[in-house]
């Protein structure tokens, strides 16, 4: 104690109005209440200051996320109709080519059996008609009955 107070009584004779100490430790302090309310204002402001930076990086960051999921969406979609429209293409290519390769063999088929059974032009198109017909799951044929009354029945 004395050592504080004589360098407070040494700074109280002189000039300046203030003190050196060191190695002291201050327990209690006491302010006036104006000072009190404006030091916890001051920390009430600096933290609703930083509240409101918080939240705005907070938006910024969510507004960068949407921003992110549309385009990853909007990839996702066009990924998805490119693979549509080719699995598309790709069907009608590969239903394109069977069905000319049917008509191939079934063209070379008539050819040769035509041909073999020397059929005329008109035995031949009869021909494509009961092939037809016979390709067919609901037909039937009935044959040698002359002028016989045929009733099926219906459904």
């Amino acid at each position: 104690m004395s050592l504080v107070f004589c360098s407070l009584t040494e700074v109280a004779d002189g000039e300046e109005f203030g003190a050196h100490c060191e190695g002291l430790q201050i327990l209690v302090i006491e302010l006036p209440q104006e000072f009190e309310a404006s030091i916890v204002n001051t920390q009430v402001t600096e933290q609703m200051q930083k509240t409101k930076q918080n939240e705005q990086a907070a938006s910024r960051i969510e507004a960068d996320t949407q921003v992110r999921k549309a385009a990853y969406t909007r990839n996702v979609t066009v990924t998805r109709n490119g693979a549509d429209a080719a699995y598309t293409q790709a069907i009608g290519i590969a239903k394109a080519k069977a069905q000319q390769q049917l008509l191939e063999v079934e063209a070379a088929t008539l050819s040769q059996v035509q041909r073999e059974l020397g059929l005329t032009s008109e035995q031949t198109v009869a021909y494509q008609e009961f092939v037809t017909y016979h390709n067919l799951d609901n037909a039937s044929f009935l044959f040698g009955l002359g002028n016989a009354l045929v009733t099926l029945p219906t459904k």
